[in-house]
């Protein structure tokens, strides 16, 4: 008889003001251990939106004792962490996504895919692994690489994420010079006024392998220093970053720095600006090209993979522990 697949239970923040990033990370780590383990979530904002893509992938929505925990969201604390140790017996692996540093954690796996944080940046047990970069992004499988794009930029995608709460998609496309093509992609908690026209698209609810063709097809992007930024690498598509938040204008500035993408400030900067920026980052064709490259060389896609391997191994540790404690 095969023993019981692995419980792991994924607690992750959705909807509303914070977006869907948490869940795509979590969603994408999930899939990676699906032939493993058996994966549900506890989303702590309740959002139908957020339902639909956990039902849509595949997975229940409940909470319980499991054999992992897996944190991500800016709102679970130290002691609610700490405090997961506690259902059941031997603890359970602990896991936490987290991008910002700067706090004592916990936690058995400490997962962070941006460029800008260091082993330093968190106070951790002994013998908690450090998983960071964008070599352990959590993406799902849909974003591979593709062929290298044209030199011009023909084809452009456009999104800022799940929500875009200040209409930065609007904002941009009213600003950008003439195109062949723009895709623009709209989160399912999108409200804002982005609207259809002459070589416009408007996309909105598409599935990651619907997302993935579009990246595919595009020559450039320009988006959020979020979970897409990381996807665009994955996929080999150089991209403009514009933060939506202060959070975000470190995470921007890293992925700059490391070559990966091009960092365009604030979306909320006056108008010249934002046109200047523009028109720079799409007529620059040596650093898109530049950026393609470096992004290669990262293999990004291969992320949810790697964590989903330090995630299991740490499993069967806590299994071999408790296999020793039996009488």
């Amino acid at each position: 008889m095969s023993a019981a697949p692995h419980a792991v239970l994924f607690r992750c923040e959705a909807g509303g003001a914070v977006g869907f990033g948490h869940l795509s990370r979590c969603l994408a780590l999930a899939e990676a251990l699906r032939p493993h383990a058996a994966c549900r979530f506890d989303v702590a904002v309740e959002d139908a939106a957020a339902r639909g893509l956990i039902s849509a992938a595949g997975f229940d929505h409940d909470d319980g004792p499991a054999d992992a925990v897996v944190f991500d969201g800016y709102g679970f604390t130290d002691a609610t962490i700490s405090a997961a140790r506690d259902i059941a017996t031997p603890p359970p692996v602990i896991a936490v996504i987290d991008d910002f540093g700067g706090r004592a954690i916990a936690c058995d796996l400490l997962i962070s895919p941006g460029p800008q944080r260091r082993a330093g940046d968190w106070r951790v047990p002994a013998g908690c692994e450090l998983l960071l970069g964008p070599r352990h992004a959590l993406l799902r499988t849909a974003f591979a690489p593709a062929p290298a794009p044209g030199p011009a930029v023909a084809r452009l995608l456009l999104g800022f994420g799940g929500t875009d709460a200040g209409d930065a998609t609007a904002r941009v496309l009213a600003l950008l010079p003439p195109l062949a093509r723009v895709d623009v992609l709209l989160g399912p908690g999108y409200r804002g006024r982005a609207a259809p026209g002459a070589g416009i698209t408007l996309h909105r609810g598409l599935a990651p392998e619907g997302v993935a063709r579009l990246m595919a097809a595009a020559d450039a992007a320009i988006t959020a220093p979020g979970v897409m930024a990381l996807e665009l690498i994955a996929v080999g598509r150089p991209a403009l970053l514009f933060a939506l938040s202060g959070q975000q204008r470190e995470v921007s500035a890293s992925l700059a720095e490391a070559g990966l993408c091009a960092d365009g400030g604030v979306a909320a900067q006056d108008e010249a600006a934002l046109r200047a920026t523009l028109r720079r980052f799409l007529g620059d064709e040596a650093g898109r090209a530049a950026m393609v490259q470096a992004a290669r060389a990262v293999d990004a896609a291969g992320g949810a993979q790697r964590v989903a391997a330090a995630l299991l191994a740490a499993l069967a540790r806590r299994g071999a522990l408790a296999q020793e404690r039996e009488p």
